[in-house]
């Protein structure tokens, strides 16, 4: 339900300390503040949209503000938000608001009692009515500010998991996709969009449908083509289906156009209500002015993307990322990316072309078992320039196996022989591990079972273990041995 909009008057000038507690409020903190005692009549309307989102249980945002207040200050309310800076001490801001605010309503009660006095009234009247200002104990503190609940409380009642994609993605989780160039993961995150905006099961796994929002910061050209090649194969029409599509990158580091992204949002899902799912495609894309190997920055996007998505529809997020440009095994830019995730995927294309997505995170639920997918060519009912049928691609689960090793030419039989021996040692353990609920990176291969298994003498395994390891192909600490450098 929107807030009722408030006509802001004409600019006046606001205190410091009127600033500070608004942009308090715009940080996340919960004062106690009197926005009746502002100086500032157009910050006291501000302050009192903010004050109203406080007592009602909401969070204030920019958004909300803007909805509220005559959008002539949009820019204004965005300056509040963006150049936060630190309010220092809350509670000495507060004070002084009601400090000032206490001290205009004396001096208003004077001048009115020095009237008074003059028309003929009595002095020990005009008294009282002043002790009644200066003894007033103004607003009290918000009760619960930090609420502390039993650990029997918490286990009173247990709700079963919700899903969006049930052992995939949990409701209101945030996670990522990631893997190399190449490797369809675009294909893989609209597969799941158009899977839950239709209901439709995901590759057997059931699906809680709703509203999807996917951001879409490359390729925009060819979504078409691809989501009516997921029609065709899955024969299911996207006619109606709640799920819609950005025409352009965001820019989430910048919290007015997170707010701006919210704003369609709201718009375009009005019909259908709050969004279950939003996929933002890629990360680095809409990201916007920053840096991903920030952690700060990598922050800044986290927290307008919780704030203005996941926080205010209760969705699930997906982010589309890329690998590191030297580890391949992880997603590219700052480590404070997956720590702050819910799930993680990884999806790796074989040299079989084959298509395997691995769990690397789960914080709340078991790690799914790898699942492997075959991209298959789909005609469209669609002719190019030249008169040919165009043509996309769509995905077809498939059995999964360990992805085969990957010969190099020029190995020696020993050499390959070593090389297929640790892929499949290490396969079977991913698989293993994802079976058993564990993640599939946490699999080891100790390089004395390697080389036992080789069925070499020791100075033959390790003439070998030292090729692979100059030519990038296996990675060794010492104890354990990896596929890859």
């Amino acid at each position: 339900m929107s807030a009722a909009r408030i006509d802001l008057p004409e600019h006046d000038d606001a205190a410091p300390y009127e600033i500070a507690w608004i942009k308090a409020t715009l940080r996340g903190a919960k004062p106690d503040g009197p926005p009746a005692e502002f100086f500032s009549q157009r910050y006291r309307v501000i302050a009192r949209a903010i004050h109203e989102d406080l007592r009602q249980g909401r969070t204030p945002d920019l958004l909300t503000l803007h909805e509220r207040c005559d959008g002539a200050t949009f820019d204004q309310i965005r300056d509040l938000a963006n150049g936060l800076g630190d309010p220092g001490n809350i509670d000495l801001w507060i004070e002084k608001v009601r400090t000032a605010g206490l001290l205009r309503n004396t001096l208003r009660r004077l001048e009115a009692g020095a009237e008074q006095l003059r028309a003929g009234r009595n002095i020990e009247s005009v008294l009282a009515d002043l002790r009644e200002v200066v003894d007033s104990p103004g607003p009290r503190p918000q009760k619960d500010r930090f609420p502390l609940l039993a650990a029997a409380e918490l286990m009173a009642d247990p709700k079963p998991v919700p899903w969006v994609v049930r052992r995939i993605i949990e409701a209101g989780a945030s996670g990522q996709i990631y893997g190399d160039s190449g490797t369809y993961k675009t294909f893989g995150a609209l597969d799941i969009g158009a899977s839950t905006a239709t209901g439709t099961h995901w590759h057997g796994h059931q699906v809680t449908g709703g509203p999807v929002v996917y951001i879409c910061g490359e390729g925009f050209g060819g979504i078409g083509r691809r989501l009516k090649a997921w029609e065709i194969a899955r024969g299911v029409s996207l006619d109606g289906a709640p799920l819609f599509i950005s025409q352009q990158a965001a820019e989430l580091i910048d919290s007015a156009a997170a707010a701006e992204v919210a704003a369609a949002v709201e718009t375009a899902t009005k019909q259908h209500g709050p969004p279950v799912l939003v996929v933002l495609d890629t990360f680095a894309r809409n990201f916007g002015h920053g840096d991903e190997n920030s952690s700060a920055d990598v922050a800044r996007v986290l927290a307008n993307v919780d704030t203005y998505l996941r926080n205010r529809y209760g969705c699930a997020v997906m982010f589309v990322h890329h690998t590191g440009h030297g580890d391949k095994s992880r997603s590219r830019g700052s480590s404070a990316l997956r720590a702050a995730l819910d799930f993680e995927y990884r999806i790796e294309r074989g040299e079989d072309d084959l298509l395997r997505m691995v769990c690397t995170k789960a914080k709340d639920h078991e790690a799914p078992a790898p699942l492997a997918f075959q991209a298959e060519t789909i005609d469209l009912p669609w002719l190019d320039e030249d008169g040919e049928p165009q043509t996309s691609l769509a995905l077809r689960r498939v059995d999964y196996e360990p992805a085969p090793a990957p010969r190099k030419q020029g190995l020696g039989t020993n050499q390959q022989r070593v090389l297929d021996l640790l892929a499949d040692l290490y396969g079977e353990r991913c698989q293993r591990l994802g079976e058993g609920g564990y993640p599939a990176e946490t699999a080891r291969v100790e390089l004395s079972e390697l080389r036992d298994r080789s069925g070499m003498d020791r100075r033959a395994f390790h003439k070998v273990k030292s090729t692979l390891v100059d030519r990038g192909l296996i990675s060794t600490d010492g104890i354990f041995v990896f596929p890859g450098a």
